[in-house]
């Protein structure tokens, strides 16, 4: 699944994979945001890849989607087709959860219980509408 969203302010095309362990964002993109980078010794290794020198890690970047904001920390390394991957950890620590039936991400996080499908953010309009259908949702997402 790919997304957009915004980091500092700029739009930055992410893609979605429950299985990568940590976040993943390009080098050039450090620049462009002027992001602080931690340097790393470590190395990676991608599926069918040679490993690689991790360059970095920016800590408690914020990023938003719409009127929903979070931080998130990104391993800085060399990526060839996609500027941001949105890991595991990411998921799990702002409750996210993948809804590939919806086309979206299920953000259910203490702040509000978000619907964000077909690449922007959107309130699930039902939700506004009775709170029996907000706790029957919400539910499912537990």
């Amino acid at each position: 699944m790919y997304m957009r969203l915004m980091i500092k302010g700029q739009q930055v095309a992410a893609m979605v994979d429950k299985s990568a362990t940590h976040s993943f964002l390009i080098e050039r993109i450090v620049h462009r945001l002027d992001l602080k980078v931690d340097m790393h010794t470590n190395r990676i290794k991608a599926v069918d890849s040679q490993p690689q020198a991790v360059i970095g890690m920016a800590h408690s970047v914020k990023i938003s989607m719409g009127d929903w904001d979070g931080k998130i920390n990104l391993m800085v390394v060399p990526l060839d087709d996609f500027d941001l991957i949105l890991g595991n950890e990411f998921f799990i620590s702002e409750k996210i959860f993948i809804m590939p039936h919806l086309c979206g991400l299920l953000i259910t996080n203490e702040q509000n219980l978000t619907l964000w499908r077909d690449m922007m953010l959107q309130r699930v309009g039902w939700i506004r509408e009775s709170k029996r259908h907000k706790c029957c949702l919400h539910a499912c997402g537990i």
